[in-house]
């Protein structure tokens, strides 16, 4: 919520219910007022910037008087035309005038001190408070006075340093002259682009205070607003969010480029919406943005709304509501999300509005038929200075008549902010040169209570007739008021002061209580609050229930109904969309409730204008009984009877059966699964196929299932039933359709194959599994690329294997194997194919590798296992990874073993075998061996050396297969080095020396070596 006054004035009221974005920004607490804060801090000084209030103000010039008027200006003198914002504080009205300040008690209108100070031009100054300080934003400075002495503190060098520019050039608008608003906040000022520590501040050469940091813009009469930890201000053309204590700039919006729209308004912030708004001079623009939870605008809510009305002051914003005045002299009512415009409304008067309008929120809670019921106050620029109301309130589309709430006895037209006290009293200046003061002449009550009371008192200050319902044994009355602070209860013409209680008789039928204002003369407007008494009944019963279905048909509950009886039950059929409940207690007055379970909601009880109760009640989806209670508490609040009434949903449903499914056991029997939506007995009857059953016997008491999936195996069937037909019977006796589950004719379980492998040349052995019940077996074999099976034997219900003899050799067969079972003369076979095993009568068999080892440098000796009635053996060798490549054939079953005489010096070989057969002019190869590995090398060299007359001689026999040697020498210390081949070498004495060697071969053009000799020493 928020407001801004006069020619460029805002106050601000605290927030109701601060949104995300103010949490996060540490705000304090909405409404809350710290110590020695003022009742009016000065134009754009409330909270947010927004004027909004809760003192309640006069509605009517009846209700509100001049108490006094005390000239601060002059209407003669061009110079003290104007006079400043105006300030109240401690029982205290501070105002500029013709140079000087003056500090004005606010109930005489003495003038209690008074210092120069502000302007002595035409132009008015702004003033603020805090700290028990005012500040006054004067033409070249500001300057800060005691509140108490009226002794100048300090002054600043400069002011708000405020232009007459837009984009460099002069403002077209400059008529009015300089003005600054001031802003107070926290120990700071914001006055224009400047801002100035009240405290801790920094000096120039004169010792006056200078700005802390300034913004570097142009700045015509805006004002900001402090939200969190940032100042967020205007100048001509865009919106600042600046951090206060260190200047810097957050985030800018530069909402105008042109000087067609140009801003002297207040910023204000509404914490209900999370918004800044303001207005503009030039232009007639409203504009308004969201403020994020970092401080910085949000991109996609910047709204600029044209064709409204110039503005030198700020708009206020309640209840999701702007409210903006201008120059046209109206008030434009715009929606606090979009800006749109709901309506418009103007006074009778001629003359614009150059001020901020203020909003009371006192009566907002004193109509039921106006929610957020508001009252805004503002002065024309018209003679005699007339201080308007209008009101509103939410959902109010449409204009209401402006009244006049006070006018002034000396006539004036008024640019000057209003100002408010807590009492009520309104400060308004006119160009008369006059400040006045006018007081609240209503008096009211603020608090009015009954005690005892079975009920409080609905009191609202403006509600003036109540009725009170007191218990039965109440033989005192006392009733406690409190009235305004000016106000005087008189009962009875006895005068019982502002605050106090009166006592009555128990008997008692009424009492008026007339509230006087104690300051106004005797022509006052009272008001006269009346309360009337009655004693609580006592009945808690009903004297007729009555039911109806679905609003129509009317029910007869059980039992009968009867006041003493307090248990029933009704029927809910399945046609029911609900009941309709009406009830008559016996006593009117005596209150009813109900409670539900298992209900829909929408069953609270509403009285009728007969005095009747009605309610509709409906069973929740899924619930198969609900309960209405329903209680009936006499007036008085102790007696009190419980009503019960069970509804009951008969059971109308027949099961219904589904998800049928069904697997034959044996020739006999078989089990079916199905699910069914209720629990009951189950009956089938079984037929074969072809058969047709409409219905099913339910005599008997049947198998038992459940609500859900069941299963169960019927017996006694024949291998020819081709189905099961069954239903359900609850235990209502509803019973289900015919559900009807095919089931399989019987058949023989499929044998399981376990094997088929050769067991010698051109023989086969099967094997299977054998099946319960089985009186035969059927074999059938294929051969590798046929697509069918052909029967090949029979055997009885005792074997599991069979030898087949008529085989190729090193053909693959595939065999299956069909159960069967003769069953009323007929033969039953299970299906094949589906089990399967696959073999050869493989010839020869697998070789069988036994040892593959290196003899020398070029000799390998592969061994195997013997193979009986093999013609011989195939030899492959891989060397070095180069891929197998058959090496040898090696004839003769009884041949072991091969050595391979041609393989590489130094190169791993891999071996395996294969065993063959001649057959009729064909080849017939077993399966190859396991795979071993052997690597061929050089010898181990040999090392003798021979010493004399310093030289060794080295000695060493050949290597078989070596093509070349290699001799290592070591001296002392010193690591070996290779010396070639040399066999003499000379000596040092006492030197020790070290000699090895060792063969190599090239293979190639590498060479591959064989193992180090031995080393040895010589030493001369």
């Amino acid at each position: 919520m928020e407001w801004n006054m006069g020619k460029n004035k805002r106050m601000v009221k605290a927030l109701f219910g601060v949104a995300a974005f103010l949490a996060c920004l540490c705000l304090p607490e909405a409404g809350i007022r710290r110590a020695g804060a003022a009742e009016w801090p000065g134009a754009y000084n409330h909270a947010y910037g927004n004027a909004v209030v809760d003192t309640r103000l006069a509605v009517d010039t009846d209700e509100i008087y001049e108490k006094w008027s005390v000239p601060v200006g002059s209407e003669s003198d061009l110079s003290g035309l104007f006079a400043g914002q105006t300030v109240v504080a401690d029982g205290y009205v501070y105002i500029t005038g013709r140079g000087s300040i003056y500090k004005i008690d606010v109930d005489t209108g003495e003038v209690a001190a008074q210092a120069p100070g502000g302007s002595t031009s035409h132009y008015y100054d702004y003033l603020a408070y805090g700290d028990g300080t005012v500040y006054v934003a004067g033409p070249s400075c500001i300057e800060a006075f005691d509140a108490g002495t009226l002794v100048r503190k300090w002054r600043t060098s400069t002011g708000g340093q405020h232009t007459y520019l837009v984009d460099g050039k002069v403002n077209r608008a400059n008529d009015y002259g300089l003005y600054r608003p001031l802003v107070y906040h926290d120990g700071w000022l914001f006055c224009g682009k400047n801002a100035f520590r009240t405290g801790g501040y920094e000096t120039d050469s004169r010792g006056y205070n200078v700005p802390a940091w300034s913004i570097d813009d142009e700045f015509n009469r805006n004002a900001g607003t402090v939200v969190g930890d940032y100042y967020y201000v205007c100048a001509a053309q865009t919106l600042y969010a600046v951090d206060y204590r260190t200047g810097a700039v957050h985030d800018t919006w530069k909402f105008s480029n042109t000087q067609n729209q140009v801003t002297w308004s207040g910023v204000v912030y509404s914490g209900d919406t999370g918004r800044l708004y303001w207005g503009s001079f030039i232009g007639s623009c409203v504009y308004s943005v969201e403020v994020g939870a970092d401080g910085k605008f949000r991109e996609g809510t910047k709204i600029t709304r044209t064709g409204s009305q110039k503005t030198v002051g700020a708009p206020v914003v309640y209840g999701g509501r702007v409210y903006l005045a201008g120059e046209n002299g109206r008030i434009d009512v715009l929606s606090a999300d979009t800006l749109q415009l709901l309506y418009t409304n103007r006074h009778n008067d001629s003359g614009r509005i150059q001020s901020t309008p203020i909003l009371t929120t006192a009566y907002e809670n004193d109509d039921p038929a106006k929610p957020g019921h508001v009252y805004l106050y503002y002065q024309g620029y018209n003679a005699p200075g007339t201080v308007y109301v209008m009101e509103d309130w939410a959902g109010n589309m449409s204009p209401r008549t402006v009244q006049k709430a006070a006018v002034p006895s000396i006539s004036g037209v008024s640019t000057e902010q209003l100002a408010v006290g807590r009492q009520g009293e309104l400060y308004a200046y006119n160009e008369s040169g006059y400040l006045f003061g006018f007081h609240s002449s209503a008096a009211w009550l603020t608090e009015l209570e009954v005690e005892g009371a079975l009920e409080p008192l609905d009191f609202s200050a403006k509600k003036v007739e109540y009725a009170c319902v007191l218990p039965g044994d109440t033989d005192k009355i006392r009733v406690r008021f409190k009235a305004s602070a000016k106000g005087a209860v008189r009962v009875d013409g006895v005068d019982c002061g502002t605050e106090g209680t009166v006592e009555l008789s128990g008997a008692a039928a009424e009492i008026s209580l007339e509230v006087v204002n104690r300051e106004k003369p005797a022509d006052q407007r009272t008001r006269v609050y009346h309360i009337s008494f009655r004693t609580a009944g006592d009945s808690a019963s009903l004297e007729s229930l009555s039911v109806r279905k679905n609003g129509r048909e009317e029910l007869t509950p059980d039992p009968v109904f009867a006041p003493s009886e307090t248990f029933y039950e009704i029927l809910y059929t399945k046609d029911t969309e609900n009941l309709l409940l009406s009830v008559r207690p016996r006593d009117s007055r005596a209150k009813i409730q109900t409670e539900g379970e298992n209900l829909n909601a929408g069953y609270e009880m509403k009285k009728e204008k007969d005095g009747s109760c009605t309610c509709t009640v409906s069973l929740a989806a899924g619930k198969e009984n609900g309960l209405v209670r329903i209680l009936v508490t006499a007036e008085n609040g102790v007696a009190q009877r419980q009503y019960n009434i069970r509804l009951i949903r008969p059971d109308e449903e027949a099961p219904v059966l589904s998800g049928g499914s069904a697997e034959r056991r044996s020739d006999t029997s078989a089990s079916f699964s199905f699910s069914t939506t209720e629990a009951g007995a189950l009956y089938y009857v079984t037929g074969k196929a072809g058969t047709k059953v409409s219905s099913v016997s339910t005599a008997g008491s049947g198998i038992t299932v459940k609500k859900g999936k069941n299963s169960f195996q019927a017996e006694g069937m024949s291998a020819r039933d081709a189905a099961v037909y069954l239903v359900v019977k609850d235990a209502a006796g509803n019973v289900s359709e015919v559900m009807k589950i095919a089931v399989d004719l019987y058949q023989m379980p499929t044998p399981v194959m376990k094997e088929a492998s050769g067991t010698a040349y051109r023989k086969l052995r099967v094997s299977w599994q054998l099946s319960e019940g089985a009186e035969g077996y059927r074999i059938y074999r294929k051969e590798k690329g046929e697509s069918t099976y052909g029967a090949v034997a029979s055997t009885d219900q005792n074997t599991d294997t069979w030898t087949d003899t008529a085989v190729r050799p090193n053909v693959e067969y595939t065999y299956t194997v069909q159960a069967y079972r003769i069953v009323e003369g007929s033969r039953y076979y299970s299906e094949y194919g589906q089990s399967t095993a696959t073999g050869a009568a493989w010839y020869p068999a697998k070789a069988e590798l036994k040892a593959v080892k290196a003899v020398d440098y070029s000799s390998i000796r592969i061994t195997w296992k013997k193979q009986d009635g093999v013609d011989g053996y195939a030899v492959y060798r891989d060397a070095g990874g180069a891929g197998f490549q058959k090496i040898a054939n090696v004839s003769g079953e009884s041949s072991a073993g091969y050595t391979d005489e041609k393989a590489p010096c130094g190169t791993t070989c891999t071996y395996m075998i294969q065993a063959y057969k001649q057959h009729k002019k064909a080849e017939y190869v077993g399966g190859y061996s396991k795979k071993l590995s052997a690597k061929t090398s050089l010898g181990k060299a040999s090392l003798k050396i021979k010493v004399s007359k310093k030289k060794a001689k080295l000695i060493w026999p050949k290597v078989k297969g070596a093509t070349g040697y290699e001799v290592y020498m070591k001296e002392g210390t010193a690591d070996f080095v290779k010396i070639g081949d040399v066999k003499t070498v000379k000596l040092k004495k006492k030197t020790t020396y070290k000699f090895k060697v060792r063969a190599y071969r090239k293979v190639k053009s590498q060479k591959v070596y064989g193992a180090f000799s031995t080393t040895r020493k010589a030493r001369v």
